[in-house]
């Protein structure tokens, strides 16, 4: 990945009532003020930023309050068209980079030296803004029997990494291309996201 990368944070954005104000009227009397800066420079990694915001939101921090500091800070994940942009959307991706940090965290510390244990304890994947046909994770816990009311999720460790090489493939699929060296680069900043989670599993397995 081009370390170099770039993309623009809207420092102007404000979400309210979970629009984008300004969406819906004419957006060059209302710009975003698109400021350019180098994700890769950000500390603590956008992936862990995206993870703690939707930690905030679980939490029942003001979701438009949110959405607009990341904005500001960040920019969009993805720009589909003149600063079209969608909440639930963005909630949802943060969900589920959540939930796979949080279960590549899990497995880095089910190791018990060498040796991998089988079964650990992972958050709960059914909730309700999680569901998506690339997120089977939720679907193998329902399967299971497991109640949305439970914290935890203890499943098969294997399981859990084939789970979460599906979702990321999905985002990486969608969000990255592959240059002349045939390594993958960003498309957009969840594209840029999505390739650090994907280092992350990568160094799981080794």
């Amino acid at each position: 990945m081009d370390l170099q990368w770039k993309w623009d944070k809207w420092t102007n954005a404000v979400i309210s009532g979970n629009e984008l104000i300004g969406a819906t009227l004419h957006m060059r009397s209302e710009p975003m003020g698109s400021i350019e800066y180098c994700p890769n420079t950000i500390d603590p990694p956008l992936h862990h930023q995206l993870k703690t915001l939707f930690v905030d939101y679980l939490e029942n921090h003001p979701t438009d309050g949110l959405i607009t500091e990341w904005l500001q800070s960040f920019g969009p994940l993805y720009v589909t068209g003149p600063y079209q942009f969608r909440t639930e959307e963005f909630v949802q991706e943060a969900g589920h980079v959540w939930w796979i940090s949080s279960t590549i965290v899990a497995l880095k510390n089910g190791t018990n030296g060498t040796k991998r244990i089988t079964r650990i304890p992972v958050p709960n994947p059914l909730i309700k803004i999680l569901e998506a046909s690339y997120f089977p994770a939720g679907v193998q816990a329902r399967a299971s029997g497991l109640l949305e009311n439970l914290p935890t999720w203890t499943t098969d460790s294997a399981d859990l990494v084939s789970l979460l090489h599906e979702t990321t493939r999905y985002y990486l699929t969608k969000n990255t291309q592959t240059d002349e060296k045939n390594e993958l680069q960003p498309k957009n900043l969840s594209g840029f996201i999505w390739l650090l989670i994907y280092q992350d599993l990568i160094h799981l397995s080794e």
